[in-house]
């Protein structure tokens, strides 16, 4: 659980940099980081390129942190029009 919580706090700190970095701020927002989940509020023209991006900083994030490479973080991000529909 330690590094699960390690790795969504990176994988966070990453997706807050390239939403700063698109000039993104009022079109993509971090709504809510529930356990091992981030929840954003998108653009719908954002949608799919944020659902790729977060499942990408998530495996980034994930795989910094292991200490040795046998075992490679998987995860993904989905996109829908709200979060129960999501998962």
């Amino acid at each position: 659980q330690g590094l699960s919580s390690h790795q969504s706090k990176k994988a966070l700190y990453m997706l807050f940099c390239y939403i700063k970095e698109q000039g993104h701020i009022w079109k993509a927002r971090i709504c809510n980081m529930p356990y091992d989940e981030i929840i954003m509020e998108v653009f719908e023209e954002l949608g799919e390129l944020y659902a790729q991006k977060l499942g990408d900083f998530m495996v980034e994030a994930g795989n910094s942190l292991l200490p040795n490479h046998y075992v490679e973080m998987k995860a993904e991000g989905h996109f829908n029009d709200s979060w129960g529909s999501a998962k």
